[in-house]
């Protein structure tokens, strides 16, 4: 230090940071803190518009089931979280010391001449009671405070990064409420869909509906062909010129076959218009969609069982007097001879639980359908037939 004549003491104290400085470099730190938060956020709105509009897209066309649709929001949201933890979590947890303040001056501004870094480094140090050395670190200090009154503090930032992110958050967001006021029905299927994951379907122009399918999967005896019948509603203002069915059987492939259109369909006269495909010779489990115009129905299922096959069967019989036979059992193997006025209780045993019989008799003296019984109330694979006294 020097006297008021000029002269050098060997007194001395810790050189300390001018208030200009201090609050040149505390600016510059909160603006890079505002950098920052600033650029993180509108990249992670750009990120929501932008994936508003891919998820809109995707579920108008595809319209995914629920399973998907949450997928995709997960993802939305885990790169959104990571998005804002690259961007802001890691840089805003970087220290920002006064040091590292005036290196980022001295790079950009070089007409401090390393002035301020050395302010800075060696503010607080004690100086050992050299007066050269305070002296030279007054004059130091006097022109960093000098020029870091000129400083531009915002032109130590790149600006172009901030404005792509900040004009393409506007331009996505500004589109997305173009469409919220636009369309506002549209919005909110998708919201209830992609955001709410609720299983609403998309409005339609088109609507179909399956035979058969109302109650579930469709049983049908393995080997046999099914027919199924898709109806278009002529109420609708579009009446599909095809409809695929998409179906795979268990173990396969994806499989596409166009349905055949049954006569064409007079609106104001018929209700709806037909089309027609037929599964041959089905042996193993099918699943199948069906598409036509913008409508699907989809997950139908086809059951594949076995026929009910009569395993065994054994015939009660009860003779006429005039043959003297005692009663007994007689398995059946084939056409069974027995003597005119034998009464028979036909016992047989099926390869599954049956709910309901047919009978078909060969007597003239019983002519007419053949005779239904009914098992609902107890499915059995065990049948008890009085066929009466034989004739």
């Amino acid at each position: 230090m020097t006297t008021d004549h000029g002269q050098l003491t060997t007194d001395h104290c810790p050189a300390a940071l001018t208030p200009s400085i201090r609050s040149s470099l505390g600016e510059l730190r909160g603006r890079i803190h505002r950098y920052v938060w600033a650029q993180g956020l509108a990249s992670g709105l750009s990120w929501l518009a932008a994936a508003f509009w891919l998820d809109l897209a995707a579920d108008w066309i595809f319209e995914p089931p629920l399973a998907v649709r949450a997928v995709l929001l997960a993802v939305v949201g885990l790169v959104l979280a990571g998005l804002l933890l690259e961007r802001i979590g890691r840089r805003i947890r970087v220290p920002l010391s006064d040091a590292n303040m005036a290196m980022l001056l001295e790079r950009r501004f070089p007409e401090f001449q390393e002035s301020l870094l050395t302010t800075v480094e060696l503010a607080g140090q004690d100086l050992d009671g050299d007066p050269w050395l305070a002296q030279m670190l007054d004059h130091t200090r006097r022109l960093a405070d000098q020029r870091i009154g000129s400083v531009q503090l915002r032109k130590v930032f790149d600006p172009r990064p901030l404005r792509w992110a900040a004009l393409a958050a506007l331009l996505l967001w500004g589109a997305a409420a173009g469409f919220a006021v636009g369309a506002p029905g549209t919005l909110r299927v998708w919201w209830h869909r992609a955001v709410l994951l609720r299983d609403e379907l998309w409005p339609r122009r088109t609507h179909l509906v399956v035979e058969g399918f109302d109650r579930g999967p469709l049983k049908i005896a393995r080997g046999s062909d099914l027919e199924i019948i898709v109806k278009a509603d002529l109420r609708m203002p579009l009446v599909p010129q095809v409809v695929q069915v998409r179906y795979w059987p268990e173990g396969g492939s994806v499989l596409r076959a166009a349905m055949t259109r049954l006569g064409i369909a007079r609106p104001g006269h018929d209700a709806f218009q037909e089309y027609s495909y037929t599964f041959r010779n089905v042996l193993v489990r099918h699943a199948f969609d069906v598409f036509g115009g913008d409508d699907a129905v989809r997950n139908l299922r086809i059951e594949v069982v076995d026929s009910p096959t009569i395993v065994a069967m054994v015939l009660d019989c009860r003779f006429p007097a005039y043959t003297h036979f005692a009663p007994r059992q007689v398995p059946v193997s084939g056409a069974m001879p027995l003597p005119q006025g034998t009464r028979v209780v036909v016992r047989a045993k099926a390869n599954k639980d049956l709910v309901r019989v047919e009978i078909d008799s060969a007597l003239e003296e019983q002519p007419g359908p053949p005779q239904i019984i009914e098992l609902a109330q107890a499915a059995d694979r065990r049948l008890h037939l009085d066929s009466g006294r034989l004739k």
